[in-house]
C-alpha cells in the first residue's frame, strides 16, 4: 500500500477576469491572479512494520495521523499561488477552465518539496 495523504484547504481567489465580447451573447474570459488557502483538515495513512508481533500475517499495521499536527508528516497551513483561466459566456452559461499552481512549499521541514498543482473544469450559470 503506497502512502495516502488529504489535505483540505479553504481558498480564497483573487483574480481579474477580462472579457472580450464575440456578440451581444457570447464572451470569452480570461482570467488570472492569486489564490490563498488555509488548511482546515487532512490525514494521512500509511503501513508501519509491527516488529512486536510474532505473527508474519499480522505485522503490518495501517497507522492514520491527521495532517497538519506536530509529527513527522507537518505540512504547512497556508498556502498561496497563481491561478490562470479561460472561459466562454454563453448567454447566462459559463463553461471554463483553470489552473492553480502553488508557490509555496507545503513540506518545509523535509528533504523533498511540495506544491499544490490543480486543473479544474468549472460550469455555471450567471444570474
Amino acid at each position: 500500500m503506497m502512502p495516502v495523504t488529504n489535505l483540505n484547504y479553504l481558498e480564497m481567489p483573487l483574480l481579474a477576469v477580462f472579457q472580450i465580447p464575440l456578440n451581444d451573447k457570447i464572451n470569452i474570459e480570461f482570467q488570472t491572479g492569486l489564490y490563498f488557502a488555509y488548511g482546515v483538515n487532512g490525514k494521512s495513512e500509511f503501513e508501519r512494520f509491527d516488529f512486536s508481533s510474532s505473527d508474519i500475517d499480522k505485522n503490518t499495521i495501517i497507522e492514520k495521523q491527521p495532517t497538519f499536527k506536530d509529527n513527522n508528516l507537518e505540512f504547512e497551513r497556508f498556502d498561496c499561488g497563481i491561478n490562470v483561466g479561460f472561459g466562454l459566456n454563453i448567454h447566462n452559461f459559463y463553461i471554463g477552465i483553470s489552473d492553480e499552481v502553488g508557490l509555496k512549499n507545503i513540506t518545509p521541514t523535509h528533504y523533498y518539496k511540495y506544491h499544490h498543482n490543480c486543473f479544474s473544469v468549472n460550469i455555471g450559470y450567471n444570474f
